[in-house]
């Protein structure tokens, strides 16, 4: 029987800060997480096997929002 070494990142999930481990499967392993069980997409995978980190979430700036209902109510007023 063949034995295979384990691969773990500690710390390295995006969602719960827990860690993530590599899981044999009859295709290819995959990349799970240990506590909320969230498994990476092929991207991720991807950039967690090169980095042996996680990407730093896009820093974008909020979309400016018009506030709508002050003119909603002020044409309201105008033909009531």
């Amino acid at each position: 029987m063949k034995t295979r070494a384990q691969m773990f990142w500690l710390k390295a999930c995006k969602r719960c800060g827990g860690d993530l481990y590599e899981a044999p499967d009859f295709d290819a392993p995959y990349v799970r997480c240990l506590q909320c069980t969230r498994e990476l997409n092929g991207l991720e995978e991807q950039y967690l096997r090169i980095y042996g980190r996680m990407p730093e979430p896009q820093q974008v700036p909020a979309p400016a929002v018009k506030t709508v209902a002050k003119t909603f109510t002020a044409k309201a007023a105008k033909v009531g």
